[in-house]
């Protein structure tokens, strides 16, 4: 695999006479790209993916020709030190043996997800000045034409001010072929951000509050984050803070550019995240993604787009992530509206609902997993304990958790004894 990958190098170091050529047939210098990698413990879940990337071509060629390959891994957690340390280290060799020493980078420490992303990040576009990059972690797989309709995008929205990330992944990955056919040509919102593109104007612009979250965050594991801290430091900016993770951060920090996530409807790229972080197999079957249906024909070339499209899709994130007013937030605050804009109030505890920290924190207990999107957690901001609990506690997936029966029946026991004391 090694000696395909160099071939495939070496083909995106053409010789001085070949780049003039280039140079003399494109109208425009070529943006200088990159693909990289971000991986863990993993191998199975890395070696599908690596191979789907290496796999790509664009325009019948090569995604070599246009784009560099890197791989980032992750230091092992001392949690998994005596479950996968040789899971990681298959990972390692492997990652070793396709884009060798130059183009590989292992932390010797868990850094946790969002401060690697920060490495690959200022690697690519601080210290070798990309112009563009599209970033893979190691649980989707790109579909034959992934890059290949993604460079497109790329090309197409590559001075446009409004676009903050592109990707070919979205949530209609259940939609029927001749329903992703027919809306081919229609732009819809990013779901999550996997297998994204991000041009590197757009990346310095989204640093100074990505810096602020990872100043909050620390060294801490990033599996243990500060969560209400971090929310209260959303709130604090007029965002909901439904979510704490990086990917999350960035869709707040692009909002307030006014820069918008969006994908073409199609779906290019299969989810194959199981166990991981923030997947359990329950949510990911829950979800359907196995299920995923892939297109893979060529798309006509990308549609503008317009100004009506822009807006509302801008909106739609707007609504996502703003607070509004009447929105919970936390630190015994609300929000209200002033004639200069949004405000924070104290609020009156006799009216106190759930927020977004509550939702996520009741997942940690009630499912033993982080929620899975922001999704999810909306519907059940601002309903009373009881609704929250009774939702939980009914639902199929802790049902199934038998191990809780125990604390659930101690828990009931203990209540009717001190309903039956007062």
């Amino acid at each position: 695999m090694f000696n395909l990958f160099k071939n495939l190098t070496e083909a995106s170091n053409p010789s001085e006479d070949t780049q003039c050529l280039q140079k003399a047939d494109d109208s425009l210098p070529r943006m200088k790209k990159a693909v990289a990698l971000i991986c863990y413990n993993n191998f199975d879940y890395f070696s599908r993916v690596l191979q789907s990337i290496l796999d790509q071509k664009i325009n019948d060629k090569p995604f070599s020709e246009l784009y560099d390959l890197y791989i980032f891994q992750d230091g092992l957690q001392d949690r998994h030190l005596s479950t996968s340390k040789e899971e990681h280290a298959k990972v390692t060799d492997l990652a070793n043996q396709t884009v060798g020493p130059d183009h590989f980078f292992l932390q010797t420490q868990n850094l946790g997800i969002a401060l690697h992303y920060d490495f690959a990040e200022r690697f690519l576009f601080e210290k070798n000045d990309y112009d563009y990059a599209v970033f893979c972690e190691h649980d989707m797989i790109l579909g034959e034409k992934y890059l290949h309709e993604l460079n497109k995008l790329a090309d197409k929205f590559k001075d446009d001010e409004r676009i903050g990330m592109i990707s070919m992944h979205t949530s209609n990955y259940l939609a029927p072929l001749e329903a992703q056919k027919i809306n081919s040509q229609k732009y819809v919102g990013m779901a999550h951000s996997w297998g994204f593109g991000i041009f590197r104007s757009t990346w310095q612009k989204m640093r100074p509050m990505v810096e602020e979250y990872l100043q909050l965050i620390g060294d801490r594991p990033y599996h243990q984050r500060y969560h209400r801290k971090v929310i209260e430091w959303l709130n604090s900016k007029g965002f909901k803070g439904v979510a704490t993770s990086q990917d999350s951060i960035k869709a707040c920090a692009l909002v307030n550019l006014k820069k918008i996530r969006v994908s073409l409807f199609p779906n290019f790229g299969l989810y194959i995240g199981a166990i991981g972080m923030h997947f359990t197999q329950v949510n990911y079957d829950a979800k359907k993604y196995a299920h995923s249906i892939l297109y893979n024909e060529e798309l006509p070339p990308c549609p503008d787009l317009d100004l009506a499209s822009y807006k509302a899709l801008l909106a739609r994130a707007e609504h996502d992530l703003l607070l509004k007013e009447g929105d919970p937030v936390v630190g015994e605050v609300s929000v209200t509206q002033s004639a200069n804009g949004t405000r924070v109030a104290p609020l009156n505890m006799a009216s106190y609902k759930i927020m977004a920290e509550d939702v996520a924190s009741a997942y940690k207990i009630f499912l033993d997993r982080l929620p899975e999107n922001m999704g999810v957690i909306e519907p059940r901001i601002g309903v009373s304990s009881q609704q929250l609990f009774t939702s939980f506690l009914l639902s199929e997936e802790f049902l199934n958790r038998r191990e809780c029966w125990p604390a659930v029946i101690k828990a009931a026991q203990t209540i009717v004894e001190m309903n039956k004391k007062s």
